[in-house]
């Protein structure tokens, strides 16, 4: 019975896979084990254990180390900001702080909060709410710890606590 060609592109699958695996991995950083498959993303990364800041301010001599930070701090000296809200017309310099600022109207609020039913539209206002949970540190606060003795006499099992010194 002939091989369908569906079958024959099937059988060929892993291979390609591990060849395309291979390639990802093209170019490594010896200092931490970075990859990435472009020599210039290699270039810009071994910046990072160098402290090498090839792109610098003629207005400040702030420094950096790829020439699109130098292009987004240049506008702190400009005033240039690029990015607009199109439902209300603020206006921003890094498109990331557009994004974060859309969800003002959308209510997004991605960063979720794994101890309770709390959620952010920013990862610094969870990182924040988490302290709630402890005195600060990673230990139970007196308050956490009474609600949890609670919720346990009363028979619900609460989330087991991360290991010491991490945080969720």
């Amino acid at each position: 019975m002939p091989k369908r060609l569906a079958d024959e592109i099937d059988s060929d699958l892993p291979q390609t896979k591990r060849a395309a695996s291979e390639a990802s991995a093209a170019h490594r950083c010896d200092e931490c084990g970075y990859t990435c498959t472009n020599l210039s993303d290699l270039t810009k990364h071994l910046r990072i254990h160098s402290d090498e800041k090839p792109f610098q301010c003629s207005e400040c001599g702030a420094a950096f180390t790829q020439s699109s930070q130098l292009v987004t701090h240049m506008r702190t000296h400009t005033g240039e900001r690029p990015y607009t809200c199109d439902l209300c017309g603020a206006a921003f310099a890094e498109l990331s702080n557009l994004n974060r600022h859309k969800r003002i109207h959308s209510g997004e609020k991605p960063f979720k909060c794994n101890r309770c039913d709390s959620a952010f539209s920013r990862a610094s206002d969870l990182n924040r709410h988490m302290k709630t949970h402890t005195d600060g540190r990673m230990r139970w606060s007196r308050k956490a710890a009474a609600a949890m003795l609670v919720s346990v006499y009363e028979g619900v099992r609460p989330e087991p606590c991360p290991p010491m010194g991490v945080h969720s």
